[in-house]
């Protein structure tokens, strides 16, 4: 170009070279913008790597401590359940006793009053025997309780339909 300073006009050879130029000139640019860009996603990119990684391991840590917090706090309930099951065993057995001795008592005491006919007293000892009787069968219920806690569980179907209606009647209608 430095030799058509002043001339007159470009040859075709001249205006041929300067398109091939400017094309070139144009993809250079083009390929200087494309690489900005993606040497700017490639960042971000990383960024969101590193983030991921820190998230990641914060995740991680969180998990671990969760984990030690359910093992402590399984262990912790695993007391809890064995000493309400020594309390429950030792409770049952200490009333089991006194329980049977005041069924025996009102029994006893019942026949001694038959030869009376009292009906009030003959109907309060009868409610004494049934309480009586009804807390012993609690009693016994407890400890069965206890025996299933340890027993392994065994599958079978439920018919959920007379689980339901039982569910809405009062506890005492279920027992008779």
């Amino acid at each position: 170009l430095a030799d058509k300073l002043g001339a007159p006009a470009f040859t075709d050879d001249d205006q041929h070279l300067l398109r091939i130029y400017a094309a070139q000139a144009g993809r250079i640019y083009e390929n200087g913008s494309l690489y900005q860009a993606i040497k700017r996603a490639a960042e971000r990119l990383q960024v969101e790597v590193e983030e991921r990684k820190r998230i990641a391991q914060d995740l991680s840590v969180a998990n671990e401590s969760l984990e030690q917090r359910v093992l402590q706090r399984t262990s912790e309930l695993h007391a809890v359940i064995d000493g309400l099951e020594s309390f429950n065993r030792s409770v049952s057995h200490d009333l089991r006793g006194p329980l049977t001795g005041i069924e025996a008592m009102a029994r006893s005491t019942r026949r001694a009053f038959d030869e009376r006919r009292d009906d009030d007293a003959e109907r309060k000892l009868a409610q004494i025997e049934r309480q009586a009787h009804h807390a012993d069968e609690l009693l016994g219920a407890l400890r069965e309780l206890t025996r299933v806690g340890h027993a392994p569980l065994r599958r079978q179907p439920v018919a959920l339909g007379t689980l339901a209606a039982d569910a809405g009647k009062p506890a005492e209608a279920i027992a008779r």
